[in-house]
C-alpha cells in the first residue's frame, strides 16, 4: 500500500483540500481529508487526480504520471 497526500485531490470534478489517497495494487483504495501528520505518507505538492480507467477502476495521477505502489 502507498499513501500520498496532496494540496488537492480531484475526484469526479470535486476537490478535496489537503487530501490523502491510499493506493493498493495500483488502484485507488480510499480518498479522504488529511487530519494532521500521518506516518508513512508521501507528500506531493499540488494536485492528484483520480480518473477511472477503461475498466472503470479508479487510478491516481500526479503531473500526468500514474501513481502505483
Amino acid at each position: 500500500m502507498r499513501k500520498v497526500a496532496a494540496h488537492r485531490v480531484v475526484v469526479d470534478k470535486k476537490a478535496v483540500r489537503m487530501g490523502v489517497v491510499e493506493i493498493v495494487d495500483g488502484l485507488v483504495y480510499t480518498v479522504r481529508e488529511l487530519h494532521g501528520e500521518e506516518p508513512q505518507t508521501e507528500w506531493l505538492p499540488g494536485e492528484v487526480s483520480i480518473v477511472a480507467d477503461e475498466y472503470g477502476k479508479a487510478r491516481a495521477y500526479y503531473q500526468g504520471a500514474l501513481l502505483t505502489n
